[in-house]
């Protein structure tokens, strides 16, 4: 009897180890079940929180291809443009430069003119001077002056029609060669 009672009691105390053990098991299951929530909670959260991070870089990195993108063509706009006021610069330089031969030949011309002139009026002086009475004389010299006196009028009235011209280029030159030089110092300082 004894050993029935000893091993009664160690049952019993084996049960109770038992529910004890259950009990606790039961607990761990209920940690676990809570740990295993809050992990999915955490990862759910950091997932959300990568999402919401990699559509932020996405637009960031999409407005900055945007902008790249406007600057480049800005730029590629801008280099046209210079290009166009460049072959305009040289365009009107050669303009100018022929504008300046024709005003040096027409000049030249003038000065010329105006020189035979002056040898016509010294001339015809000499004459008035020596061949008072002579007409004839007079009258030649008087026309080769009224020839020159033309030829002076008719250099003077074309230098009178290019100089407006000229003027009109140089001044186109001037502008061109400002804006030129402001655009590529605005291109310089873009980049």
């Amino acid at each position: 009897m004894l050993f029935l009672e000893f091993f009664v009691q160690y049952l019993d105390e084996r049960l109770r180890e038992l529910d004890e053990e259950k009990a606790e098991l039961k607990k761990y299951q209920q940690l676990d079940k809570q740990r295993k929530s809050l992990e999915y909670t955490i990862y759910d959260k950091e997932l959300n929180d990568a999402r919401k991070e990699l559509v932020e870089v996405d637009e960031e990195r999409n407005a900055i291809s945007e902008e790249l993108v406007r600057k480049y063509n800005a730029s590629v706009e801008e280099e046209e443009e210079v290009k166009k006021l460049h072959k305009s610069f040289k365009d009107l330089t050669r303009e100018v430069q022929g504008l300046t031969r024709e005003k040096q030949t027409i000049e030249k011309q003038r000065t010329v003119a105006v020189k035979k002139h002056t040898e016509v009026e010294l001339d015809v002086k000499d004459l008035e001077e020596k061949i008072i009475g002579s007409s004839k004389a007079k009258d030649e010299a008087g026309k080769q002056l009224e020839v020159l006196q033309r030829e002076i009028k008719e250099s003077t009235s074309e230098l009178n029609k290019t100089k407006p011209l000229y003027d009109k280029q140089v001044k186109a030159e001037e502008d061109i060669t400002k804006e030129y030089f402001f655009i590529l110092s605005f291109f310089c300082l873009t980049f």
